[in-house]
């Protein structure tokens, strides 16, 4: 695991909320050269601290009005079964994201659709491409509360914590 110090937990929290900045930018905020906050950065994703960098679309703007959280039991459980059911959900666009776990549920998905015909024809692709399912428990979000990939990392929300969180997503 990578050694992370507090120069390094200021620039992650920068970028988890903004991506787009620039090294002079985030120099600028926490008081270091723009070079090294270039090497810090090389670093951190080299070292795969920072994992990938993206934006985050509205589901609709471009037609994706229906989001659904999903419970998946299977017929057994098996490290075959389990690995191939991963397999599955990784080729399907429409799994935004998928978590493998204890309880109720052996997998919770959260999937995206245009509408509810798109997604109950979701359901029959899966079950096509995966028929080791005994039983599906779906709920249908009505509001978006909260989301986001960002993880808290500062502990005290100095003026760069405040910065960046003014700037967090819906």
């Amino acid at each position: 695991m990578a050694r992370l110090d507090e120069l390094d937990l200021k620039i992650l929290e920068l970028l988890q909320h903004n991506n787009q900045l620039t090294s002079e930018a985030i120099s600028r905020r926490i008081g270091l050269s723009s070079s090294a906050v270039q090497r810090r950065l090389k670093r951190l994703r080299k070292s795969k601290v920072i994992e990938f960098e993206v934006s985050a679309v509205s589901p609709q703007a471009v037609g994706r009005s229906v989001s659904a959280v999903v419970g998946v039991k299977l017929l057994r459980e098996s490290p075959e079964l389990i690995r191939r059911f991963k397999d599955t959900v990784r080729a399907m666009p429409e799994i935004m994201q998928c978590y493998y776990l204890t309880g109720q549920h052996d997998f919770v998905l959260v999937v995206t659709a245009r509408d509810t015909q798109d997604y109950n024809l979701f359901l029959e692709q899966l079950a096509e491409r995966f028929p080791h399912i005994a039983h599906v428990d779906t709920g249908i979000v009505l509001e978006r509360i909260k989301t986001g990939v960002s993880l808290p990392l500062v502990a005290s929300r100095d003026s760069i914590g405040r910065a960046a969180t003014a700037h967090c997503c819906a």
